[in-house]
């Protein structure tokens, strides 16, 4: 085997099937947010005491970061379903 193959093997182009992947990373990632927001609201819904800011300082950064993830994915997927076909 020529490095040439072994290069192609390892980093050469994929398929479009592998597009599929962009929009299942857009999938979990948008999950992520949903899961996110319900759990920092029932947090805020189940506190008895006074108004605890820690659950949202936690989450916000969470939430922004699998927004931007959920986003670039679906930019990538759209632009590898438009490249393949």
């Amino acid at each position: 085997m020529s490095i040439h193959s072994l290069n192609n093997y390892f980093f050469g182009p994929l398929g479009k099937e592998y597009c599929d992947l962009f929009w299942a990373f857009s999938v979990v990632a948008f999950l992520s947010i949903v899961l996110l927001v319900i759990s920092v609201v029932s947090a805020a819904a189940m506190s008895k005491s006074k108004f605890d800011a820690k659950p949202f300082l936690f989450a916000i950064p969470l939430i922004i970061s699998y927004t931007i993830i959920y986003f670039q994915n679906r930019i990538l997927n759209s632009m590898c379903m438009k490249t393949m076909t």
